[in-house]
């Protein structure tokens, strides 16, 4: 088997590992996103346009499915935001929501390899940030303690899903 290893930003710490037809991929991401509380955000003092609303927010990704989480962080990267992660499994997404740094929002697929999302959305839910669902599960598969939270359905449009987000505010 050739492994191949795909770093966002050379980070030696994998966050998306996966393998088709015995091509193994592993993808990081950067240090940077583990921002202490003593870093500050950019304030412009304007209010946020429409073009301008993601810029300079810090949007969590948890998703299992490679090519669904470059194509959400590289939208959130167009229209300005840092993304943390792509992270696609439970304990590496909880560590990020439980730690220090900020997070301006989330979006969560469900199920990630088998491991339903849920506790990483009461934890997303108790540090009060907002968060959408991006899965392939309808409404009515979704647990009823989160029937108050945005859902957008696989396939996903990256910008339905920002537009979605900016909503839960």
């Amino acid at each position: 088997m050739l492994s191949l290893p795909l770093a966002f930003h050379h980070n030696p710490r994998p966050l998306i590992s996966g393998s088709l037809d015995g091509l193994r991929v592993v993808c990081s991401c950067n240090e940077d996103q583990y921002a202490s509380p003593a870093e500050e955000r950019r304030d412009t003092g304007s209010r946020p346009t429409q073009l301008n609303a993601m810029a300079g927010r810090r949007i969590l990704i948890v998703e299992d499915e490679y090519l669904i989480a470059v194509e959400l962080a590289d939208h959130f990267k167009s229209v300005g935001a840092t993304t943390v992660g792509p992270v696609a499994n439970l304990k590496c997404a909880l560590e990020i929501v439980k730690g220090d740094g900020w997070l301006d929002g989330a979006v969560l697929d469900i199920d990630l390899d088998g491991d339903e999302v849920y506790s990483v959305a009461e934890a997303l839910r108790e540090r009060q940030v907002p968060f959408v669902f991006a899965t392939g599960y309808d409404r009515g598969s979704i647990s009823m303690a989160f029937a108050d939270v945005p859902c957008c359905e696989k396939p996903v449009d990256p910008e339905v899903i920002a537009r979605t987000l900016l909503g839960c505010r």
